[in-house]
């Protein structure tokens, strides 16, 4: 069977609009919580959800930026939560190492959600989370899988399975190299 592309899920604005906003809620007592932590916390969520039932939260599609993953939709629904009164640009020191922040003016509406989704992000921010802290523990290898992808490329759900403990050798890519031909997937 082969992984799942982005156009077998259809795209859901409303859940990824309240699942930003929730993210945001959730992280509203982390000072330094940017929105390159935001944008990498909404990937581990709905790539953990595909990893859990085979389908993601809301079906964004995400490419790798220089500081991580990035949604297109991403623009469009912060502008949709300013706009709705949910949140606004932090005042004072309002970029963190060129990264914008926002403030929560107000809590998500989060009943769309079931109890799976939810835990799914309470990971992914914890994810987020102990890679700021540099408490990259053990165990952890697959915490930033998405930086397989190449800057503008789209990560792949199925990104969040690959770990990877050394590099392969000659005779390991050979053997690769096989299976892919064989497979037709070159």
């Amino acid at each position: 069977m082969a992984p799942a592309t982005y156009d077998e899920f259809p795209f859901d604005q409303e859940r990824f609009k309240r699942l930003a906003h929730y993210i945001l809620w959730r992280s509203r007592d982390r000072d330094r919580f940017s929105m390159a932590q935001l944008y990498e916390a909404l990937w581990f969520a709905d790539a953990r959800m595909f990893m859990l039932r085979g389908k993601p939260i809301t079906g964004a599609v995400y490419v790798r930026e220089k500081s991580g993953p990035s949604a297109k939709a991403g623009k469009a629904a912060l502008t949709r939560l300013k706009q709705e009164g949910a949140v606004r640009p932090r005042k004072g020191r309002a970029r963190v190492r060129g990264r914008g922040r926002l403030e929560v003016l107000s809590a998500p509406e989060i009943s769309i959600f079931d109890q799976q989704e939810l835990e799914a992000v309470e990971w992914s921010i914890q994810r987020v989370d102990r890679k700021t802290k540099g408490a990259a523990a053990a165990g952890e290898a697959s915490q930033r899988t998405w930086e397989l992808a190449v800057i503008g490329e789209k990560i792949p759900y199925h990104a969040i399975l690959a770990t990877r403990t050394r590099q392969p050798d000659e005779e390991e890519i050979e053997w690769a190299r096989q299976r892919i031909c064989e497979r037709g997937l070159s």
